[in-house]
């Protein structure tokens, strides 16, 4: 009775079930052994090399950016400002309150009663007369000339393209430009 109850337990020695739990701490002890031997058998290695890497790198950056506005002064941009406020200075001629000086500059003849109309004038006739002046300074420049010989050519220019009606600087004093003056 005593056998059954052991033999029941696993204690049987000599027997089958003791062999193969022998078989397997052996197995599981050598395994644990050489994985000992293997990692502390083993020396880290770092690589350093002699001469540090270079590399050769180009870069080529494509930077877009709006168009750029041309220059306050250049001929292009004058004539775009002049182009936008054409409507308003023909308006004003027509008015006769503006006309077309022999210097090349429009003058205000008749000034508004009204405070902001008066600005407004002033503020177109300004505008006109200072891209007058700096497209008079660039072709001075260009050909060579005086100042004041480019205001008078240009001056009997825009007296000439003067509509019927306008007023016009004649050497008589301010005038209406009739068909048989010019």
């Amino acid at each position: 009775m005593l056998q059954n109850i052991a033999s029941d337990k696993g204690i049987i020695m000599g027997g089958t079930k003791d062999i193969k739990n022998i078989k397997v701490k052996i197995l599981f002890g050598s395994l644990a052994l050489v994985q000992v031997l293997i990692t502390s058998s083993c020396r880290s290695v770092h690589m350093v090399p002699q001469k540090p890497v270079l590399y050769d790198v180009n870069v080529s950056v494509d930077v877009k950016s709006p168009p750029m506005q041309q220059p306050y002064y250049s001929y292009g941009s004058i004539q775009e400002r002049r182009r936008m406020r054409m409507g308003q200075v023909q308006s004003l001629k027509n008015s006769r309150i503006i006309g077309e000086g022999k210097d090349g500059y429009l003058h205000i003849l008749k000034s508004p009663e009204d405070e902001e109309y008066r600005d407004y004038v002033h503020k177109i006739v300004d505008g006109e007369n200072r891209d007058r002046q700096i497209l008079y300074n660039l072709e001075a420049k260009k050909n060579g000339k005086e100042i004041s010989q480019v205001e008078k050519e240009y001056g009997q220019k825009w007296q000439s393209r003067a509509f019927k009606g306008e007023l016009i600087e004649g050497e008589e004093g301010w005038q209406t430009k009739n068909e048989d003056l010019f």
